[in-house]
Parts: C-alpha cells; sequence; structure tokens
C-alpha cells in the first residue's frame, strides 16, 4: 500500500468530518481575529509522529482565516528558530526553557522538581511584570 501525500489526507472523509467539527464549534469564525468573511483553514497546533492529520482532540485544533494562518506560521516559525537555539546541556536546556514557558502561561504541572519550580515561579514573574507593563494587570 502506497503512502497518502499530506494533500491526499485532506481529501480523506476522517479529515473532511474533523474538519467540518472545527470549523463548526469555532462557529465558522477566525479564532484569533473574529473574520467570518475569508476562507477559513484548520490549524495543527502541533504534529505528532505516528498521528493521521484526523487522528488529534479538538483543542489540538484552530480554526483560523488564511491571513491569521499565514501570520500564525510565521510566527511559530520564530518560536522553533529559537527553541533550535537552546543549549542541549544546560546551563537552560529545553527542560529549563519548557518550565519557564510554563510558567509564562500560567500553566501549573504537577509533581516539578526543585529546578523545574524554580524555571516556572521565573516565568510567573516575567509575564506579571509584563501585564504590569502592559497596564493590564
Amino acid at each position: 500500500m502506497t503512502k497518502k501525500s499530506y494533500s491526499e489526507k485532506l481529501l480523506d472523509p476522517r479529515w473532511q468530518k474533523k474538519r467540518l467539527e472545527v470549523l463548526d464549534a469555532a462557529e465558522f469564525t477566525c479564532e484569533i481575529c473574529g473574520d467570518s468573511e475569508s476562507t477559513l483553514h484548520v490549524h495543527h497546533k502541533q504534529y505528532l509522529k505516528n498521528h493521521e492529520i484526523w487522528e488529534y482532540d479538538a483543542d489540538q485544533l484552530a480554526c483560523l482565516c488564511k491571513n491569521c494562518h499565514s501570520n500564525h506560521h510565521e510566527q511559530e516559525d520564530l518560536l522553533k528558530d529559537a527553541i533550535s537555539r537552546i543549549p542541549i546541556n544546560g546551563p537552560f536546556d529545553s527542560e529549563h526553557v519548557a518550565f519557564l514557558i510554563y510558567g509564562l502561561l500560567g500553566i501549573q504541572k504537577t509533581n516539578m522538581f526543585k529546578y523545574q519550580e524554580h524555571m516556572w515561579h521565573q516565568g510567573i514573574s516575567v509575564a506579571i511584570s509584563s501585564w504590569r507593563q502592559d497596564g493590564t494587570n
């Protein structure tokens, strides 16, 4: 059996069903800008190994207009570039940065080690400082 290309997978009825579920849940409106007139795309927030494009939960997908989808990928490329520059062996390796980002997002992880908790609190501090500068605290 030959492997399907991505464009062929987009025609698969399982993807078409999942796509319609995501669009319907978002009321056929871009989740970033609120546009309901432009072409809408269903964006995978992250591609996972060994997952078909229709094998994602709804919270792993987003309804975006064509422009926001393009802009979002440009922003993702910037983040991926930054992540690619994290030293493999520290002092701030990928795990440290992940807990810093969790803190920035306010996502509490359970059973954190002391150094993970320290990075998480630093992320919280940066987020709070940023909100104060924006006047949105």
